[in-house]
């Protein structure tokens, strides 16, 4: 039996028990018919590999929606390389060990929580504009970032109870409704019980 390698965990499996994911290539075999990448994966990885592309497309969009506020914020054609660098080290969780960066993978802020700090810290970045005189776009990137790394637990904190406070007028939401509907049934069953009476009383 033919064997393929699973593109998530590498190890070979019998084609015919593997999941395929097949994509168009634009291109185009001999005989017309539209050639394919095909991708192979045990029922198990498959499963992690979708999990990990939702996770990577979803990065990224927050990414380019970030990417996008700074070059309006910082009034930049784009950010440079520089700039990029310190924003994934920040997401990473990126330190420093004896001069050495010691590299970890979105083990640090997520973007979009780096998004809403920047927001939330607005009214201080454009005070420090006005009061300050930055030598290059590099030391005003460097100094606002300075001072949403200082507010990121405020803000992260800001959002937990936000999100508790929905959670809570959510399930109060919800009971209300419930509790809506009890007294309906409970109007409707003695409206049909009265009904019932009055038929009755004329028989």
């Amino acid at each position: 039996m033919r064997e393929v390698k699973c593109q998530w965990c590498g190890s070979k499996g019998v084609k015919k028990e593997m999941l395929c994911e097949a994509k168009p290539t634009g291109k185009y075999n001999k005989n017309g018919t539209e050639k394919y990448i095909r991708k192979y994966f045990h029922d198990k990885c498959y499963v992690q590999y979708e999990k990990d592309k939702a996770f990577k497309e979803k990065e990224a969009n927050e990414f380019d929606e970030l990417y996008l506020y700074l070059k309006d914020l910082h009034r930049l054609e784009g950010l440079s390389k520089r700039m990029i660098e310190r924003l994934q080290d920040l997401r990473n969780g990126t330190v420093k060990y004896q001069s050495q960066k010691v590299k970890r993978y979105k083990k640090g802020v997520p973007f979009r929580d780096i998004l809403d700090t920047y927001k939330y810290s607005e009214q201080q970045l454009h005070k420090a504009r006005d009061y300050k005189q930055f030598e290059s776009p590099w030391h005003e990137f460097a100094y606002f970032l300075s001072i949403v790394v200082s507010n990121i637990n405020e803000v992260k904190e800001r959002n937990r109870r936000l999100a508790q406070q929905d959670s809570i007028r959510t399930s109060v939401i919800k009971k209300q409704i419930q509790l809506q509907d009890e007294i309906s049934l409970e109007v409707k069953r003695n409206k049909n019980k009265k009904d019932e009476l009055d038929i009755s009383s004329l028989l």
